[in-house]
């Protein structure tokens, strides 16, 4: 596919994930913005360079899509889990939305910048994309005359920032929010999810 229709693929199969966006328009509206705003690569890059770190449907061709979504979907259901904690914690009415914008946006930068062409992902993509999603919402702020929540903002840029885990560049999550949206990158990205399934009753009777 050329880099249009690979474009039009992801938005299509990203959309229903959008769409449950619900406290503001503006977090729809703001994603959208996002997503248009992505590099090229994003849409056509396996998730692992070397496809030693995530599962077979996490990479070839439109596998950080792929991937995105699949973190995207973990999010909905870790949300659904612990919808309690996470409200105590917070004290905000939109916090599955910020999380969601969080695993929307994590890899943004995986492989660094569009005219960096790099062939292996980038060890600080999460600064990276911390950053980027900064400016991004910097500028769409700008071209909207309004202005975000800046600890709503705050939120989501800690989360990407830590989505790595003990391996995050600037260290471990340090908040409920900002674990539980590692273990759904985490989750995303095991091997488990290619295991096969055997009844070990019946496998010790052999």
């Amino acid at each position: 596919m050329d880099i249009k229709t690979q474009r039009i693929w992801a938005k299509n199969i990203l959309e229903p994930v959008v769409s449950t966006l619900s406290i503001s328009r503006e977090y729809r509206s703001l994603a959208e913005f996002l997503i248009d705003r992505l590099d090229d690569y994003f849409f056509v890059k396996p998730s692992s360079s070397t496809g030693k770190y995530h599962p077979a449907f996490n990479n070839g061709e439109g596998g950080l899509v792929r991937h995105t979504l699949n973190v995207c979907m973990w999010w909905q259901q870790i949300y659904r889990a612990f919808e309690k904690e996470l409200a105590s914690f917070s004290g905000r009415d939109d916090i599955y939305d910020l999380g969601l914008l969080a695993c929307l946006f994590h890899d943004a930068k995986k492989y660094g910048n569009e005219e960096d062409h790099s062939q292996y992902i980038k060890k600080d993509h999460d600064v990276r994309s911390m950053e980027w999603f900064l400016a991004e919402v910097k500028m769409y702020e700008t071209m909207n005359d309004m202005s975000f929540d800046d600890e709503a903002i705050n939120y989501i840029a800690n989360a990407i920032d830590h989505h790595n885990g003990p391996w995050s560049t600037h260290g471990a999550p340090r908040t409920i929010f900002e674990r539980l949206v590692f273990i759904c990158d985490y989750a995303s990205s095991q091997k488990i999810h290619e295991a096969e399934v055997f009844n070990v009753h019946d496998e010790a009777k052999n």
